[in-house]
């Protein structure tokens, strides 16, 4: 009994050390927002990506994809479902797609879905994950080739979506 109490002890106590760690070295990303990608990426610069949305009644969808973290794309008040298409122009290798909510913090859908594709015809779902504030982080564990990202929106927040930035890594 005291062996099985030792072991869990002693596991809390390293996911404990895990967790304070992380949040020692921060949250934030290393993106550079200058150039509104992330560094050292074979990504096509955001300026170059066609961007589209449906379901979402987008204002200015373009400035999700901009290269300036200051400027927003903000939906309809109802988003559910609502999705942005980017087409980068060339098929590219990511693991991560990050989404700056920028000064509407509370901008984030509950959940949001992450789908490729080769062709813009046919998607394969990728991951799903809850929005946050301030960012919304949708990694995903393996790298994926694709040339189309989807960016859907299947629970809505309190508040519009809002993103004034979208980051591939």
């Amino acid at each position: 009994m005291r062996r099985i109490r030792k072991r869990k002890t002693g596991t809390l106590l390293l996911a404990i050390l895990l967790l304070a760690g992380l949040g020692a070295i921060g949250c934030e990303p290393d993106f550079d927002l200058s150039r509104g990608r992330a560094l050292g990426v074979a990504i096509p610069a955001p300026q170059t990506w066609r961007i589209t949305s449906t379901n979402g009644g987008f204002k200015n969808i373009r400035r999700a994809a901009d290269g300036d973290a200051s400027t927003l794309a903000v939906s309809a008040r109802r988003y559910r479902n609502a999705q942005i298409t980017i087409d980068l122009g060339k098929p590219c290798l990511f693991n991560l797609l990050a989404l700056r909510h920028g000064e509407n913090a509370f901008g984030f859908a509950r959940l949001v879905a992450l789908s490729t594709s080769m062709d813009g015809k046919r998607y394969t779902k990728r991951y799903s994950c809850p929005g946050t504030r301030s960012i919304t982080y949708i990694p995903v564990l393996t790298q994926i080739l694709a040339r189309y990202v989807r960016i859907t929106a299947v629970k809505p927040g309190s508040q519009p979506w809002a993103i004034s930035e979208i980051y591939l890594q």
